[in-house]
């Protein structure tokens, strides 16, 4: 995907809801460079086993069961959230979506790390490339995860700067 576009797309999708800080747009950047290679996969590669689907999906590669969760456990409780995705057509998970529909995957990945600033705020410094990469590493991938703080910095070099 042309990385300017895809700054522009998200940041269009995120500014009529107030969620397009300079770092929230770097770090989704940044997540879907390191997830998908930047809009490369609509779902989740198998490794060793070519054409097999993992359950992840989309630019950002997000489980079904993440998706299910963000709104179980935080859109459903902020009211005015829950009324934005509904004027943009959405009300309650959607795996479809969550692979065909780009908007709606911006949206989802926005609202987790929104849902995570809880815990630790979003980093201040949007080019501060290593603290983004930190910061998925902790709120996106998590400790169980196999991605690094490296591999993410490696792929924000090869799709994004």
């Amino acid at each position: 995907m042309d990385k300017v576009q895809f700054r522009v797309l998200i940041e269009d999708v995120l500014r009529p809801m107030g969620l397009d800080s300079n770092v929230a747009v770097n770090l989704l950047m940044g997540t879907a460079a390191v997830e998908s290679a930047l809009g490369k996969y609509w779902y989740q590669v198998v490794r060793g086993k070519p054409g097999k689907k993992g359950t992840a999906r989309g630019a950002f590669q997000m489980e079904p069961s993440t998706e299910t969760d963000i709104w179980k456990n935080y859109i459903t409780f902020k009211r005015k959230l829950k009324a934005e995705m509904a004027e943009m057509g959405y009300f309650g998970p959607d795996p479809d979506r969550l692979q065909y529909d780009l908007r709606y995957q911006i949206v989802m990945a926005r609202i987790h790390y929104l849902r995570e600033a809880v815990e630790e705020a979003l980093p201040e410094e949007a080019e501060d490339i290593h603290t983004l990469a930190r910061y998925w590493k902790d709120h996106y991938n998590t400790r169980l995860g196999s991605g690094t703080v490296e591999g993410f910095i490696a792929k924000w070099n090869q799709y994004v700067a």
